[in-house]
């Protein structure tokens, strides 16, 4: 996998009048928190909701995938997000095999070649993810992270590479509100653009050979020995995709996974450096 230093985001019919660039940020996990610092180096759209609100949604790119937050006016506007993609860019007026289309609502939605088939729902979807999930009562769920990985959409982006990219904001029965402004869900042709102009030196197989998990399976605890020089986020993820623990560490250093408290099962470590991140799966007995 190559890693993206920067992304660039076109609108498809002005393509000089909105044009987003930010560089190459690999410190999203998109639990459905919004931490501090998170998204401070991603470039953001406006979405208007059919109410006239806005939705900001913030777009960034790692070695892993693709990452949006929806942040705002969402629940409480009765609209749900959604990300279409066209992974070859063929910029086709219908939809093809490589169109996708992601949803968040109750459940996480995908499809591909066709928009709004809503035939792989799941709660918590295994290959892709969409944080919080909407649910009845307060508080509204106003803001939202997606996250897809590349081998998902079954492509390697490279320096230069260009894919199709279309934000919807929906009630899916009466309302669709697109950015770019203008742009159709069922016309390809008529989506944005994702730039992917630079590529850094960095490659994830560099990053997997500066850390150190043992022993998996444990008991507890787990230590984890981070071999680069610059410091490294690690975070620990359970299997309902929420982060439990997480931890800012030096270079060359070790540190002890704390399991005490924690049940049974499979978990999912998360290490971030220099933009890059790996993750490693660890079970606890």
């Amino acid at each position: 996998m190559r890693i993206i230093a920067l992304l660039v985001i076109i609108s498809t019919n002005i393509l000089n009048a909105q044009n987003v660039i930010t560089p190459w940020w690999g410190s999203i996990f998109a639990e459905g928190n919004f931490t501090p610092g998170e998204w401070d180096q991603a470039p953001r759209v406006d979405v208007q909701t059919a109410s006239g609100n806005t939705c900001q949604v913030a777009v960034a790119v790692d070695s892993w995938g693709v990452f949006f937050g929806f942040m705002g006016h969402l629940e409480s506007d009765f609209v749900f997000p959604e990300v279409l993609l066209d992974t070859e860019h063929d910029r086709s007026a219908v939809w093809n095999a490589d169109d996708q289309w992601f949803h968040v609502s109750a459940t996480g939605c995908h499809h591909a070649g066709a928009y709004g088939v809503y035939d792989d729902c799941s709660p918590l979807p295994e290959d892709w993810s969409g944080h919080p999930n909407f649910s009845p009562g307060a508080p509204s769920t106003d803001s939202v992270e997606i996250a897809i990985p590349w081998w998902y959409l079954g492509i390697e982006p490279m320096a230069g590479d260009t894919i199709g990219l279309g934000l919807v904001l929906t009630n899916t029965a009466s309302s669709w509100n697109l950015w770019p402004a203008g742009a159709s869900r069922q016309d390809p042709s008529t989506w944005g653009h994702l730039v992917f102009p630079v590529a850094t030196a960095i490659r994830e197989n560099d990053l997997d050979a500066l850390v150190q998990l043992w022993p998996n399976p444990t008991v507890e605890p787990a230590f984890l020995a981070w071999k680069g020089d610059d410091p490294a986020d690690v975070r620990l993820i359970d299997a309902l995709g929420q982060l439990v623990w997480s931890q800012s560490v030096k270079g060359n250093t070790q540190i002890a996974l704390p399991f005490t408290d924690l049940p049974s099962g499979p978990y999912t470590v998360s290490i971030s450096a220099n933009g890059a991140r790996i993750h490693r799966a660890l079970i606890k007995l």
